[in-house]
């Protein structure tokens, strides 16, 4: 896995944890608990967006080698 999807793993672990304690503390009406849940939300996408990235690209490369073999 690249550094850019360890960042986001770490970054949604930190918001995760950050956003339960809201909760613990607060409504889920509260500004800070609906800002810092849509913060996860946003981590959580551009994870994902990069993880297909870095399949298609693996897919690619390994294609790409696969046509030059013949």
């Amino acid at each position: 896995m690249n550094f850019t999807l360890e960042l986001l793993k770490v970054k949604i672990e930190n918001c995760r944890d950050r956003l339960i304690y809201l909760l613990s503390l607060n409504k889920p009406t509260y500004p800070d608990v609906v800002n810092c849940s849509q913060k996860l939300d946003k981590l959580i996408v551009k994870y994902e967006i990069t993880m297909i990235k870095e399949k298609k690209l693996k897919y690619k490369r390994g294609r790409l080698k696969i046509e030059s073999n013949f």
